[in-house]
């Protein structure tokens, strides 16, 4: 019985989407007028028996933000094929503040 009103609320809100606690909170009412006793956690396992749970979604990372006002420079090495040692050398370099100076270390 609670299963078929999970699944109406699901449908009436047409998305699959909505997790237990959200359903819950919108079956309390409907519990209080059948007189059923069902927590957040029991609703959860019933949720889990019956393969209704929410399965989260692969987040997405970011690690450069390339979508600023700054010059962006074309990548000189992607097609470099390399045939000695030594034959790229990188230099990062970077500011430190020094609260005298700025100084600028070699990597």
């Amino acid at each position: 019985m609670v299963i078929e009103m999970v699944k109406k609320i699901r449908k009436r809100a047409k998305t699959n989407r909505w997790g237990g606690r959200k359903v819950h909170k919108l079956l309390e009412d409907e519990f209080d007028g059948f007189s059923i006793k069902m927590g957040r956690d029991k609703l959860f396992d019933l949720l889990r028996k019956n393969g209704m749970l929410v399965k989260s979604r692969k987040r997405n990372y970011y690690t450069t933000q390339s979508h600023h006002w700054l010059r962006k420079y074309d990548n000189l090495i992607e097609n470099l094929v390399l045939i000695r040692p030594n034959q790229l050398c990188l230099i990062l370099l970077y500011e430190v503040n020094n609260c005298a100076s700025y100084q600028y270390p070699f990597a």
